[in-house]
């Protein structure tokens, strides 16, 4: 695995950052300000970034994990040097997971996750996916001419067949119909 570092943790990088309070890098100097407005401060651990841009950062993608909704906010994330992954958009990096109480998908770089027989996909299939699983997570149209009685069992099954299968939501309801 390659080691990330202060010269090259900006080329083609997939990470997740954790939000951490301003005044942790208050009387801190930069060591490096971007020409869109970001401020990076490197330690021998790792790296603070206060930006109001996060997700698709140039060639990188980067996430906030945050208590709350950032949206076009500064923000402080850090992240450990550890935390860095190879981003190639055609390579199948990506896993998809989904949270069923907070109603939200998410996706993360393979390399992070202790399971590496999670079904991974390309960037581009991952985005396709994760709109697929928000259409069954978020509504009701896909259940429309189905007869069965629970409807939350078969958007668990169905989702989870989206998260963990490359059938097609199509072929994932004729499994469950024929099943029955």
């Amino acid at each position: 695995m390659k080691k990330y570092n202060k010269t090259n943790f900006f080329k083609h990088t997939y990470c997740e950052w954790t939000q951490v309070p301003l005044d942790t890098i208050a009387q801190k100097k930069p060591n490096y300000k971007s020409e869109k407005g970001s401020s990076y401060f490197f330690s021998e651990e790792g790296i603070f970034r206060y930006a109001n841009h996060w997700g698709r950062v140039a060639n990188c993608r980067w996430k906030l994990i945050a208590d709350k909704n950032v949206n076009q906010g500064y923000s402080v994330g850090y992240a450990p040097w550890s935390s860095f992954f190879p981003n190639d958009e055609k390579e199948n990096n990506y896993v998809i997971s989904v949270n069923f109480l907070l109603k939200e998908v998410t996706f993360t770089h393979y390399a992070s996750l202790k399971d590496s027989d999670a079904c991974r996909r390309n960037a581009k299939d991952t985005a396709k996916r994760i709109v697929e699983i928000k259409k069954v997570l978020l509504a009701d149209d896909w259940y429309k001419y189905i007869t069965h009685p629970d409807q939350e069992e078969i958007r668990k099954y169905l989702i989870n067949g989206l998260v963990t299968t490359n059938k097609s939501l199509v072929e994932l309801k004729r499994n469950f119909l024929s099943s029955q």
